[in-house]
């Protein structure tokens, strides 16, 4: 779980830093203030939990190379350039880091000409290998079989959606035997994070 976040000349953002709760974090403003961009960065930042379980051992340009196309792919910026989500007519690089919960960090920035990232901290990064999780708001429940569909040109998919929704059809579509005791045994925050949210939700009873 991400603790801080913080954003600098990055998309529509001047400056932020948020210290976010172990538990639920609402985050509340009008249409175009950067609420969604504010989501997929922090998600893209944990983009290396998924390299490093299977490649521990992962080079630090190998990492630039993945935080950098999972960014592009979550922002599908014009030309598929990694300049166009620097902030206009910030003269400064953009800056993107998030802590996490075990002391954790990744810190990367670019520029205006940059193809790719440049990590500037890395603490302990490989350590956290939580996968996180990214529900788009728009609906997608709809599109999952047809965005897994072997048949479907994958090109094609991910010309259509950014990797918000590609992760989360992926990993609906996954076997759902997964040993969740041992999940919250990893983190035993989940333990009072999962009843809250189940609390907020509801419970639906067909009886």
């Amino acid at each position: 779980m991400i603790e801080r976040l913080e954003l600098r000349n990055f998309t529509a953002f001047t400056g932020l830093a948020l210290d976010l709760s172990p538990k639920i974090n609402v985050i509340i403003g009008e249409n175009g203030t950067g609420k969604t961009h504010l989501l997929k960065a922090a998600y893209g930042l944990c983009a290396g939990a998924p390299l490093f379980k299977n490649k521990p051992d992962t080079s630090e340009d190998e990492l630039e190379a993945t935080l950098t196309s999972k960014l592009l792919r979550l922002f599908m910026p014009l030309d598929d350039k990694l300049g166009k989500m620097h902030r206009q007519g910030a003269a400064d690089q953009a800056y993107l880091s998030a802590r996490f919960a075990q002391g954790q960090k990744i810190a990367v920035t670019f520029f205006n000409n940059s193809k790719a990232l440049a990590v500037q901290d890395r603490a302990n990064y490989e350590q956290y290998l939580a996968e996180a999780i990214f529900i788009p708001t728009k609906e997608v429940l709809s599109l999952v079989k047809g965005m897994t569909d072997k048949t479907h040109d994958q090109k094609t998919v991910e010309l259509i959606f950014d990797d918000g929704y590609v992760d989360l059809a992926n990993a609906m579509m996954k076997s759902g035997h997964e040993d969740t005791e041992a999940k919250i045994n990893l983190d035993p925050r989940l333990n009072t994070i999962i009843p809250q949210l189940v609390s907020l939700i509801g419970v639906h009873n067909p009886e």
